[in-house]
C-alpha cells in the first residue's frame, strides 16, 4: 500500500526549482517540464549568493531525506502530477548532482 505525503519546498530551493521550468508548465507535464541540468542551475547560482544556494542545497537535501519507498508525491507547488518516490527521487538527485556541481562540491 502505497501512502501519500505533499512536500513543500521553501525558498531559495522553490525558486531555483522554477527557475528550471522550461519546456513546459509543471501544471501541465509534471516533473516534465524542468531542466534539471548544470547549465540551468549555474544560471540561477549566478544571480544569488553563495549562503542563497548553500541553503537550497541543505532544503534540497532535507526534501530528499523526506521522501520514502512506496510514497506519492504531491507538491504544493502546482504540479499537475503526482510521481511516486523512486521518480521523485531521481529528480530532486538531479537537481542535487547539478547544484553540488555549480558549487564545486563534487568533480
Amino acid at each position: 500500500m502505497k501512502n501519500d505525503i505533499m512536500i513543500q519546498t521553501p525558498e531559495p530551493l522553490s525558486e531555483m526549482i522554477h527557475s528550471g521550468e522550461m519546456y513546459c508548465t509543471a501544471y501541465c507535464c509534471g516533473l516534465g517540464a524542468f531542466e534539471t541540468g548544470k547549465d540551468q542551475v549555474a544560471a540561477w547560482v549566478k544571480g544569488k549568493t553563495r549562503a542563497e544556494a548553500s541553503l537550497a542545497l541543505e532544503q534540497l537535501n532535507a526534501v530528499i531525506e523526506s521522501v520514502k519507498p512506496d510514497t506519492t508525491i504531491t507538491f504544493y507547488e502546482g504540479f499537475g502530477t503526482n510521481v511516486d518516490a523512486e521518480e521523485c527521487l531521481e529528480w530532486l538527485n538531479s537537481w542535487k548532482i547539478s547544484l553540488e556541481q555549480t558549487l564545486n562540491l563534487t568533480n
